[in-house]
């Protein structure tokens, strides 16, 4: 007996061998099958790209604005013209055989939306932590300074360390209250005659009057800190309210006090504190970008489970290719249903081929 040859496909063999009602189902289950597969990749297609761009944007803009700004305003122009382009096709009916205006739409807003809110959370990130440590980065560091001078000759530096002998009148100092508690105590010297030019501060470390206790007051070693700056668009600023504080201070204790005195944040690791300013900003946009892809994915479980609960509507329409197509399987194209069925009725029987 002759070994008779069986069809080289698993689709021709199911072909040649069902009945019209059984192929009917091989076509709708593998119509199926296309359909989770498509409403899948258009997911990860939302997922993906809005939160991506999101976080290039927070990046940027966050990190390295300072010294590449002409990148920042480049990724941002690269993400606008992307959403520009998607809704410019939805406009235009989507894109005929891939993806349907519903699609464009939406992928084109959230890369807008997202967008605008990356931007925000960029430059408050550098105005919040960037700024400030590219300024120390780039300011002159000032030692052996006698604290009983007048401090203008020394407004560009941003790392101060007094003489040997200075130390933070913790006694003499004057907190005063405008939502936080700012406090300023006077830095002496031995022979500072009663008059300070710089000035040690805080938030929320002092009492009224006395008890001063920002930074590393306690460790006599301690010379010196960072400058008190007031870069920060976000938060009040602080130096107008240390200014009222040394203020009060020097006439209440009598000490003398030039027209704008130094404010400096009391340290014993100014590198440290320095270098926390980055860290700072750069945990800021691990945690924006985290937020952009769990704020997609969100909407993108939303969307797929009423396009999986229904068989019309904005979510069926996002995942057509087609407005009017029903990506479910259960509307499909009457001429290609026709095609396939009479194909299957028409396909020959491979064992009565071979006898």
């Amino acid at each position: 007996m002759v070994e008779r040859a069986m069809p080289q496909t698993a689709e021709n063999d199911i072909i040649g061998w069902a009945t019209p009602e059984t192929a009917e189902k091989v076509f709708h289950r593998k119509t199926r099958k296309i359909d989770r597969a498509r409403m899948a990749e258009k997911s990860l297609f939302l997922l993906w790209w809005p939160a991506f761009l999101g976080g290039c944007i927070v990046a940027v803009y966050g990190l390295r604005y300072w010294e590449h700004s002409l990148l920042a305003h480049t990724v941002l122009a690269l993400s606008t013209a992307v959403a520009s382009v998607m809704l410019l096709i939805a406009f235009n009916g989507g894109w005929a055989g891939r993806a349907s205006a519903t699609f464009m739409a939406v992928n084109g807003f959230f890369i807008v939306f997202i967008g605008l809110v990356s931007v925000f959370l960029g430059v408050y990130c550098f105005q919040t932590y960037t700024k400030s440590y590219e300024i120390y980065s780039g300011s002159r560091l000032y030692e052996n300074i006698a604290p009983n001078i007048n401090p203008g000759a020394h407004r560009d530096g941003g790392v101060i360390k007094f003489a040997a002998g200075s130390r933070v009148d913790v006694e003499h100092s004057i907190g005063i209250r405008n939502g936080d508690f700012y406090c300023a105590a006077p830095i002496v010297f031995p022979d500072s005659n009663g008059f300070s030019g710089f000035w040690a501060a805080g938030m929320n470390c002092c009492n009224a009057r006395g008890g001063f206790r920002c930074g590393d007051v306690s460790d006599l070693t301690v010379r010196g800190g960072l400058t008190v700056l007031d870069e920060d668009l976000f938060t009040p600023e602080e130096i107008p309210q240390y200014m009222k504080a040394a203020a009060e201070a020097a006439a209440q204790f009598g000490i003398g006090i030039p027209t704008k005195p130094m404010f400096v944040r009391w340290s014993s690791d100014v590198d440290l504190d320095k270098d926390r300013y980055y860290h700072d900003a750069v945990g800021f946009v691990i945690s924006s970008v985290a937020g952009l892809f769990c704020f997609m994915l969100v909407i993108v479980m939303t969307l797929s489970s009423t396009a999986m609960g229904s068989t019309d509507g904005f979510a069926n329409a996002y995942y057509s290719v087609d407005e009017e197509v029903n990506q479910r399987g259960d509307d499909v194209e009457p001429s290609r249903r026709g095609k396939k069925m009479r194909k299957a009725r028409r396909a020959p029987d491979p064992f009565m081929d071979n006898c």
